[in-house]
């Protein structure tokens, strides 16, 4: 997750791809949900991301998926 305060479930591990990821994003005291990301591109603004984990591109040697919040 990315802010101070923030957190996301589950914090961290592995998914295959073509594999159905399901993460909830839960903010900290004095923080909003933003969004979610995919490498840096926005996936989602709702808090729970139900996606199918894509294979990764030409180039890419790993993804992440990142729970941005922002301080209020």
């Amino acid at each position: 997750a990315s802010g101070a305060g923030a957190l996301a479930f589950p914090l961290s591990g592995t998914a295959l791809a073509n594999s159905e990821l399901s993460l909830l994003a839960v903010e900290a005291e004095g923080y909003t949900f933003d969004h979610w990301e995919r490498n840096g591109e926005t996936l989602s603004t709702n808090k729970i991301l139900n996606t199918t984990v894509t294979p990764l591109a030409e180039g890419e040697t790993s993804c992440t998926y990142v729970a941005v919040f922002t301080e209020n």
